[in-house]
């Protein structure tokens, strides 16, 4: 729903840049397919796909940590990034090659493990490392199950703002995530607003 919403915006290009292997994206986003009746997937609408092999290797001395996206960055330069103009959905803000690139990023916050229900939540004794991954109330299960829903309630709006103003999209888009204290991943009456305005959308 998101993506068909946001590619029937003739003004909106869309692309995809993921860690995983080409073989293996390129066959997922030729499986999802559009809730428009086209039959198009998305595979069709990219206006690009880079994967694995188009990620930028930091050297080793300039590395933070021992994470995936410490030692490779998604450097947005190779979609055609335009400043003010260009939005990176991740759920790892660390993907960002430099600060003004980061700015251009909208971080989906904490991500947890995908549960059907709220019951189907693991309650038994967790390790630190897995207990990171999984929601502690049902508030946090809910928002997990609906990021999407408030991340194109703010790109939706960003977008209309930025076409009639001028105003830098990241910066539009960075406000109104701050408001929303997305980055957190803590669930507030603010967040289930938009939550209702993106799935009404």
């Amino acid at each position: 729903e998101f993506v068909t919403a946001l590619n029937n915006n003739p003004k909106v290009k869309i692309s995809f840049f993921s860690g995983g292997g080409e073989p293996r994206n390129l066959d997922l986003l030729g499986k999802i397919k559009l809730m428009d009746g086209s039959g198009r997937s998305f595979l069709d609408i990219s206006n690009k796909v880079l994967s694995y092999h188009h990620l930028t290797e930091v050297p080793e001395h300039l590395r933070t940590g021992e994470r995936f996206s410490d030692r490779w960055k998604k450097d947005l330069s190779k979609l055609g990034f335009v400043e003010g103009k260009t939005m990176m959905v991740d759920d790892n803000y660390r993907f960002a090659v430099d600060e003004v690139q980061q700015r251009h990023y909208l971080w989906l916050g904490p991500t947890f493990n995908h549960y059907e229900r709220f019951q189907d939540i693991p309650t038994g004794a967790l390790s630190a490392e897995e207990a990171r991954f999984v929601p502690t109330s049902m508030d946090q299960w809910l928002l997990g199950r609906n990021k999407l829903a408030v991340i194109w309630d703010v790109l939706d709006d960003s977008i209309d703002e930025h076409l009639s103003s001028g105003t830098p999209l990241g910066e539009i888009v960075q406000k109104k995530a701050k408001e929303l204290d997305l980055s957190s991943g803590e669930a507030n009456p603010k967040l289930f607003n938009s939550i209702d305005r993106g799935s009404m959308k």
